[in-house]
């Protein structure tokens, strides 16, 4: 996953960026020399819920690609009988969700959880009312203190995925290695029957 974690930090860095130029136009600029630049309440909100919605937006095409992943191994085994393949089906759907909650879910809630756990209000607080006021003064302050979160998802999909699909693919085996013995069994009770 080198190539998806260089493109996740790219699109992270885009996401700070697009926070960095918002606040240039919601930001007060200080009116004397010893003032300070200010921001109101509702511009806040609007900048937590637009780097949040930014920053999650970058898990998108990776949970796209999950789907595309649980949908192949859903329809992979058409030889097995229609009882069995729907169990592997519900096993698939139950491995997919599972990854959305350890994963998805769990970022979109690290990702809020920073932001509102005192993040920007140390920004807008602290940082804002001094700072130089450029995109890239900015967006370096925003960037500052905030952690990888371009590495946590990627560590966090290749730890979940690989254990789901692990998971699934024993889940799989067993339903197969049933479905191989009922068949014996039948065919081995045809046989009897035959002999007698």
């Amino acid at each position: 996953l080198p190539k998806l974690g260089s493109e996740l930090a790219i699109q992270i860095a885009n996401a700070y960026r697009h926070a960095a130029r918002e606040t240039l136009e919601l930001v007060r600029p200080r009116k004397q020399l010893f003032g300070s630049h200010r921001a109101t309440e509702p511009d806040r909100d609007y900048l937590a819920v637009l780097l949040e919605d930014d920053l999650c937006a970058v898990a998108a095409p990776i949970a796209q690609s999950a789907n595309h992943l649980w949908e192949a191994l859903r329809m992979r085994d058409h030889r097995l009988p229609p009882a069995v393949r729907s169990e592997v089906e519900r096993a698939a759907d139950e491995a997919q969700r599972l990854l959305h909650a350890r994963v998805f879910d769990r970022f979109r809630a690290y990702v809020r959880g920073f932001l509102r756990g005192g993040y920007l209000d140390d920004f807008f607080t602290r940082t804002l009312p001094k700072l130089e006021l450029s995109e890239d003064a900015v967006y370096h302050a925003l960037v500052r203190h905030a952690p990888e979160f371009g590495a946590e998802l990627v560590e966090d999909v290749e730890r979940h995925a690989t254990r789901a699909l692990r998971e699934l693919g024993a889940r799989v085996e067993h339903a197969r290695a049933r479905a191989d013995l009922e068949r014996f069994a039948l065919e081995a009770g045809w046989l009897a029957a035959l002999d007698e």
